[in-house]
C-alpha cells in the first residue's frame, strides 16, 4: 500500500504486509501519516463511515467513491446544489472487520458527509 503525492509524485508513506493482511487495515495504519489539509483519494473500498472519520481525525479530507451498499436520496438533508448535499452518516451498529469493539466505540456516533453525485470528466 502506497500513499503518494499527486502534486510531486513522491512516496509519502508505504505499508508492506503479508498476503493474508487486509488492504483496509494497512490503509488505516497509513492514515497516521496524513497532516492537516491533506486530501486523500481512494476507491470505494474506503468509502465508509469508519475510514472517513479516521481520515478527518488526522485533520485531512477524503475523496472516496461511496460504497455501493449505502443508498443516497438527494431529496433529503442539506442540499448544496444539484447532485450535491450534506448528510449525516451514523456509526455502524456492527463492528467492522479489522477493528476492535473498543476502536469502534471511540468513534463519534454520527458524522456529516458531503456527497456529490457523478463527477464526469472525459478523457
Amino acid at each position: 500500500m502506497v500513499l503518494f503525492s499527486l502534486v510531486t509524485g513522491a512516496v509519502v508513506s508505504a505499508g508492506i504486509a503479508c498476503l493474508a493482511s487486509s488492504e483496509i487495515a494497512i490503509g488505516r495504519l497509513i492514515y497516521a501519516n496524513l497532516v492537516s489539509n491533506d486530501v486523500i483519494l481512494a476507491d470505494q473500498a474506503y468509502g465508509n463511515y469508519v475510514d472517513l472519520v479516521l481520515v478527518k481525525e488526522q485533520g485531512a479530507d477524503a475523496i472516496f467513491r461511496k460504497n455501493h451498499l449505502r443508498k443516497t436520496d438527494f431529496r433529503r438533508e442539506k442540499k448544496l446544489a444539484i447532485g450535491d448535499h450534506k448528510v449525516v452518516w451514523n456509526k455502524p451498529q456492527q463492528c467492522p472487520n479489522q477493528m476492535t469493539i473498543q476502536e469502534l466505540e471511540a468513534l463519534p456516533s454520527s458524522f456529516i458527509v458531503r456527497e456529490v453525485w457523478r463527477i464526469k470528466r472525459h478523457g
